[in-house]
C-alpha cells in the first residue's frame, strides 16, 4: 500500500506500508519533485498524455439537465475531451459494442454512469462492461443522486472504480467533474487503446 503523507515545498513524502505478522512496517521516501510533477502537467493539459489526443468520455445519463452540466463542464476543464452522451443502458451498450450507427467509434477512456436508467438500469450496464473483457479495463465512476449504503456497495461489489454523489450546486458539480478530470487524465495511468491485454 502506498499513502503520500505529506509535502514540503520541494517534494513529496510517500509512505509505503507492509503488513508483517507482527504489525505495519513503514518505511517513508522523499523522491518526488514538485518540478516534475509541474512539468508533467504542462505535457499532459490538452492531451491524453498516452496518445497526445482528446480524453473520450463516455457518459450515461437520462437527465438532459446533468447532461448539459457535464458537457459544460468539461469544456472548461484542462483536459480536451469528446463527450458522448447516452442516455439509456441499451444505446452505451450498442456505442460500446460498436454496433450499427456506432462502428468504428473509438472506445472511452472514461465512462461515467448514472445508476437511474429507464428499462436498462445502471447495474446492469455495469455488470456488462465488468464481465465483457473488450470492455472491462474501462475506468467506470458511477455518479447517482442516491447515497445510500446499498448503491455504493454493490456498484463496488460488481468492480466500479469510484462511485460519486452527485452535487445539487453548480458549483460543486463542476469541482467533481475538475477532480474526476485531473484524477484519471492528469495524475492516473490509463491504458492506450491499442494496448494488447
Amino acid at each position: 500500500m502506498l499513502w503520500i503523507a505529506r509535502g514540503d515545498g520541494a517534494t513529496l513524502s510517500f509512505t509505503a506500508c507492509e503488513s508483517t505478522a507482527s504489525g505495519v512496517d513503514r518505511q517513508t521516501h522523499r523522491y518526488v519533485s514538485f518540478d516534475v510533477l509541474i512539468e508533467a502537467r504542462k505535457y499532459m493539459e490538452k492531451t491524453l498524455i498516452a496518445e497526445g489526443r482528446p480524453a473520450e468520455i463516455l457518459l450515461v445519463d437520462d437527465n438532459r439537465g446533468d447532461a448539459l452540466l457535464a458537457s459544460h463542464a468539461f469544456k472548461e476543464a484542462k483536459v480536451a475531451s469528446n463527450l458522448t452522451v447516452a442516455s439509456t443502458g441499451e444505446i452505451a451498450l450498442a456505442i460500446l459494442n460498436q454496433d450499427g450507427e456506432y462502428a468504428g467509434k473509438r472506445l472511452p477512456d472514461l465512462i461515467m454512469l448514472d445508476l437511474g436508467l429507464p428499462k436498462m438500469s445502471g447495474v446492469e450496464v455495469l455488470t456488462q462492461i465488468k464481465t465483457d473483457k473488450r470492455l472491462q479495463h474501462i475506468p467506470v465512476i458511477v455518479m447517482s443522486n442516491s447515497g445510500a449504503g446499498h448503491n455504493i456497495l454493490k456498484s463496488y461489489q460488481l468492480y466500479a472504480n469510484a462511485y460519486v454523489v452527485k452535487p445539487v450546486d453548480l458549483n460543486k458539480f463542476r469541482e467533481a467533474i475538475g477532480l474526476i478530470e485531473k484524477f484519471f487524465f492528469m495524475l492516473a495511468c490509463v491504458p492506450a487503446q491499442e494496448m494488447d491485454a
